[in-house]
């Protein structure tokens, strides 16, 4: 997915990875903690600050559309509806940035419950 990003984007982000290289781990550590305690406005804020300064081509790709397609096939699935309870994971940026699959869900009716 990364490569098809046009060249300027894909240059963009590679400097950022490498100059905040050193920063990631405490980064990442701060980012479970936040999840871990449910701290859901420190998550906001960390993964807002981090994620607004991507150009737009980036964030589009990375969550909106990203999100709404996976939306879109976790709904196609439950729409089977084959009487199975489904478990679903994905990545924090996804449940916490809008479009937020969850907030995409219950849109269409589903409710949604965070367990950990």
């Amino acid at each position: 997915m990364l490569s098809g990003f046009s060249m300027d984007t894909q240059v963009q982000n590679l400097e950022d990875y490498i100059k905040t290289y050193e920063e990631q781990v405490d980064w990442l550590n701060e980012l479970g903690y936040n999840w871990v305690h449910g701290n859901s406005n420190s998550l906001v804020n960390q993964l807002s600050d981090n994620f607004d300064t991507a150009n737009e081509e980036y964030r589009q790709e990375m969550n909106d559309t990203r999100n709404i397609n996976m939306t879109n096939k976790l709904d196609e699935i439950l729409q089977k509806d084959s009487g199975q309870t489904y478990f679903g994971i994905v990545g924090s940026m996804h449940v916490v940035i809008e479009p937020s699959i969850p907030r995409e869900l219950e849109e269409k009716g589903y409710d949604v419950e965070r367990v950990y």
